[in-house]
C-alpha cells in the first residue's frame, strides 16, 4: 500500500472504531459493482484489525454484520442468483463458507440471508458417541 491508501485506511479505522464505540454500526456507503471484492476485503481487514486490537486491550470479540443494497432492476437474473453471484465474491476475498438462510420478498424489496460456516451456532456435535478409550 501507498501512502494515501494507509492515511485512508487508518482515517476509517479511526472513523469505524469510534462508531462501533458508539452505536456498533458503520454507515453505509455507495459503491460501484466492479469495486465489491475490495471494499469487501478492506472491510475484512479492518475488522480483523479491530479485533486485534480489542482483543489486546480486553479479551472481547467483535460480530461483523455485513449488508448489501442494491437495486437490481436492470438486471436480467432473478434476486437469488444476483446473491449468489455477491456471496461467490465474498467467498472468494474472505475465504468462508456461506451458507442460505432465508429470503424475504416485500413489496418493493427482497431480502435474502446467508450465513458465515464459522459462525458458532452453525457448528454442530458430533453424531458418534465419543468413546474415551479410543
Amino acid at each position: 500500500m501507498n501512502s494515501i491508501t494507509d492515511q485512508f485506511f487508518s482515517k476509517r479505522y479511526r472513523e469505524n472504531k469510534k462508531l462501533l464505540n458508539d452505536d456498533n454500526e458503520i454507515p453505509n456507503e455507495i459503491l460501484e459493482s466492479n469495486n465489491l471484492a475490495d471494499y469487501v476485503y478492506n472491510l475484512l481487514e479492518l475488522h480483523t484489525n479491530l479485533i486485534i486490537a480489542e482483543n489486546n486491550k480486553e479479551n472481547n470479540q467483535l460480530g461483523i454484520y455485513f449488508t448489501c443494497v442494491m437495486n437490481i432492476s436492470s438486471f436480467n437474473e432473478s434476486s437469488k442468483e444476483i446473491a449468489n453471484h455477491l456471496i461467490n465474491i465474498v467467498s472468494d476475498v474472505d475465504k468462508y463458507l456461506w451458507i442460505y438462510n432465508n429470503k424475504y420478498d416485500g413489496k418493493q424489496t427482497t431480502s435474502i440471508w446467508y450465513f458465515c460456516s464459522q459462525q458458532i451456532n452453525m457448528a454442530k456435535k458430533s453424531c458418534k458417541h465419543n468413546n474415551p478409550e479410543k
